[in-house]
């Protein structure tokens, strides 16, 4: 808490932000798509170029994750029993040897 006899003081405030008569000082925006180049470092300058070069789009980086997920659900898909044709069924064949199975079946004989 500030004292009973507190007065707040005046602030002196500039009509404009700084002097526009400099050169270096302008109102349009700037270009900042190349800030770094200001520092007029060839390393500098190399590393960006080789970041952009290397760096894939969001459009690609999209596409790695579903083939990610697919490659996944392939790997998993191969630890379940795999059905070869679309019937899935079972069958059994055996020669009997109860009967003559040369022998012609016929029930009029």
């Amino acid at each position: 808490m500030v004292g009973p006899d507190y007065q707040r003081p005046s602030a002196p405030v500039a009509s404009q932000w700084m002097a526009t008569n400099i050169p270096a000082v302008t109102r349009e925006s700037a270009n900042v798509r190349t800030w770094w180049a200001v520092f007029n470092d060839p390393v500098l300058n190399s590393l960006i170029e080789t970041a952009h070069r290397n760096n894939p789009s969001l459009q690609a980086i999209g596409v790695y994750v579903i083939e990610a997920q697919a490659r996944r659900g392939i790997v998993i898909g191969q630890l379940f029993p795999q059905q070869l044709d679309g019937l899935g069924g079972d069958t059994r064949n055996e020669i009997s040897t109860k009967t003559d199975n040369l022998a012609p079946t016929c029930n009029r004989c």
